[in-house]
């Protein structure tokens, strides 16, 4: 199929899609998927664009209904029945067991010990395991006891008192995130180090990747390495360099002490008096122009929240609305109003602070073809 270039190149970003005016082509070509989903994200309709499969994925355990879309941008099994399914063979497949066989096996021990196929069958056994796990966490001599025999028993099997500190586990952790971390990475980049070091105060890890188009190393802590992946921010550090804040300011304070190393204009911070009863973060007038800090939380960036959530008592659709009454007033006012989302700023800074730039720049070139 012939799709455009822009789509390709988009990574699957509402703003740049929607700036593009690309949804309707993006529709179309994704026009198969609209009789199996009630509700279908730009994300899941540019999966198939990108991956060039324009069929319904079905889901890998019963093969017979279409699988769902998650949050993490990928197919999952239909229902959380072939989940459990999926996950109990994978377990089965480790120990080099067949899954029928486990099952046969504890049916026939409940059968010899219950008298039923499954514990879950007889409402007394399932009463004696309550009762019993009752008993035991409301008694700290009992707690106490059961501790020492686990301590006991671990030490005999693996020479240790707790299971998560031998070697073997560790590995197995490791070895399970670094696989996941590499199946994450795009073809840009290559992973260098996993966990070569760690952060004092957090305990994050520090990982060391390669990118291929500016062909730098650079090592990234783990926790802005999964906010920049999760928001689709260019990864590199070198390409799209972190925030240099301070100890004690916050990101707005960075953001109006950047604007004031650009521009030698009258700022105005934190007023009213322009669209009352609202306040402007920053706001510049000789250029007409004014900068919102919004924070994720406070402001429930629509990335991350869906319209129900609640913050602070209010919706987040109820927060959306007082964000766009404000951005209307601008507009009555003449006033350009750019928004400055948390994420943005912390995590893809060189792209906002270009883009804050350009529009300090065009603003004042407007201003003296007036003049």
């Amino acid at each position: 199929m012939n799709i455009s270039g822009k789509i390709l190149e988009s990574n699957g970003d509402y703003y740049f899609l929607k700036k593009e005016n690309l949804f309707e082509e993006i529709n179309i070509t994704t026009s198969f998927l609209d009789n199996h989903y009630q509700k279908i994200t730009v994300k899941q309709r540019y999966w198939h664009i990108k991956n060039n499969n324009y069929e319904i994925v079905y889901c890998k355990q019963c093969k017979n209904i279409p699988a769902k879309w998650n949050r993490r941008y990928e197919y999952v099994s239909c229902s959380k029945s072939c989940v459990d399914k999926l996950n109990s063979m994978m377990v089965h497949k480790k120990f080099k067991m067949d899954g029928a066989n486990m099952k046969e096996k504890y049916k026939k021990t409940c059968m010899k010990r219950y008298g039923v196929y499954h514990i879950s069958k007889d409402k007394t056994i399932l009463e004696k395991i309550k009762n019993s796990l009752n008993i035991h966490h409301n008694n700290p001599k009992l707690v106490a006891i059961m501790n020492i025999k686990k301590e006991k028993t671990n030490i005999e099997r693996f020479g240790v008192s707790n299971y998560t500190k031998t070697k073997e586990y560790k590995d197995m952790v490791t070895n399970s995130f670094k696989g996941k971390l590499v199946d994450k990475l795009s073809s840009d980049y290559k992973l260098v180090g996993f966990g070569i070091n760690k952060k004092k105060k957090t305990n994050h890890l520090i990982h060391r990747l390669n990118h291929s188009i500016c062909g730098n190393n650079f090592d990234i802590d783990s926790s802005i390495l999964y906010i920049r992946y999760k928001f689709n921010h260019e990864l590199c550090t070198y390409c799209n360099p972190p925030p240099k804040l301070g100890g004690s300011s916050s990101g707005e304070k960075e953001l109006l002490k950047f604007i004031k190393s650009i521009t030698d204009d009258d700022i105005m911070t934190n007023t009213r008096s322009i669209i009352r009863p609202y306040e402007l973060d920053v706001y510049i007038p000789k250029k007409n122009l004014a900068f919102e800090y919004n924070g994720t939380y406070y402001h429930a960036d629509p990335r991350i929240y869906k319209p129900s959530k609640t913050i602070f008592y209010k919706t987040a659709k109820e927060i959306w609305g007082k964000d766009k009454l404000k951005y209307e007033l601008c507009i009555q006012s003449n006033i350009k109003l750019e928004i400055i989302w948390e994420a943005d700023w912390k995590y893809n800074h060189g792209k906002t602070i270009e883009k804050i730039k350009k529009l300090i720049y065009f603003s004042t070139v407007k201003r003296i073809e007036k003049l």
